[in-house]
């Protein structure tokens, strides 16, 4: 029943991952923990792996439709691989309490500033997506997106949501790629920094295969249509999401710290 219970979980944490661009670690790490008891550094190794299944999951949709910019992906991508060696390296001498405030922080301020961005662009044609907004657009500050970027490969290896909650703020604010391009660029990414992170976490001996089995699939499953059906969904909606969870994510950290 447990067994189950966590595959059916796994696939709306899966969905949810690829419509937000998040990997799904956000959901998966407070249902494992809170709703099944299972070990916090389990559920993270556990998480990371579930994030490969959900960025391949919903690429596949996402390189289809043309979504995604791999070019930048792949460029982006050096910068997280580096962050996410540089958190395993480092993990054992940083303070897990130090790293949920300065997230929390990070979480709060690009929530707020999105959130306004949303509000702001509310009736600007570019929150439309269309194929020419997907497709046309210029990026900018590339060397502070790679700088972003590689701190976002560090919180993935730290906290083993990811990156996405960093990666999409960063592609969309800083970098000026239209919000679903951003979310298809971000679940591109996500599979290679996850995959640098569990290899770490699976020379600790602290993945479960059980857990593991009844995520991965599943994940996987709910990441395919999750890619989907974000293409039906307007970015101004996906914006408002992605800042809830956010916000909700903060609540949840300050939570457990105090």
């Amino acid at each position: 029943m447990t067994f189950l219970a966590i595959a059916i979980g796994s696939i709306f944490a899966g969905m949810f991952g690829a419509m937000l661009g998040l990997g799904g670690g956000i959901i998966l790490i407070p249902m494992l923990t809170l709703g099944f008891g299972v070990d916090i550094r389990i559920a993270v190794a556990t998480s990371l792996v579930a994030v490969i299944a959900t960025s391949t999951g919903g690429a596949i949709a996402y390189i289809k439709s043309e979504r995604a910019n791999m070019r930048l992906g792949m460029t982006l991508e050096i910068a997280t691989s580096i962050g996410a060696i540089i958190a395993g390296s480092t993990i054992a001498f940083i303070s897990r309490e130090y790293l949920s405030l300065l997230f929390i922080a990070i979480l709060t301020y690009t929530a707020v500033h999105m959130l306004i961005g949303a509000i702001k662009h509310v009736n600007r044609e570019e929150e439309n997506d269309t194929e020419e907004n997907i497709k046309g657009y210029k990026i900018k500050n590339m060397p502070l997106g790679m700088t972003t970027h590689l701190f976002a490969g560090m919180f993935s290896g730290y906290l083993g949501i990811g990156g996405g909650v960093i990666t999409v703020p960063t592609l969309r604010l800083v970098m000026g790629v239209p919000m679903k391009s951003a979310i298809a660029t971000s679940n591109f990414m996500l599979g290679v920094t996850a995959a640098t992170g569990a290899v770490i976490y699976f020379a600790r001996g602290t993945i479960s295969t059980e857990i593991t089995a009844a995520v991965i699939t599943s994940v996987f499953i709910g990441a395919f249509f999750g890619a989907k059906i974000s293409a039906r969904v307007k970015s101004k909606i996906l914006s408002i999401i992605f800042v809830a969870l956010m916000i909700i994510t903060a609540i949840k950290m300050v939570w457990e710290l105090f």
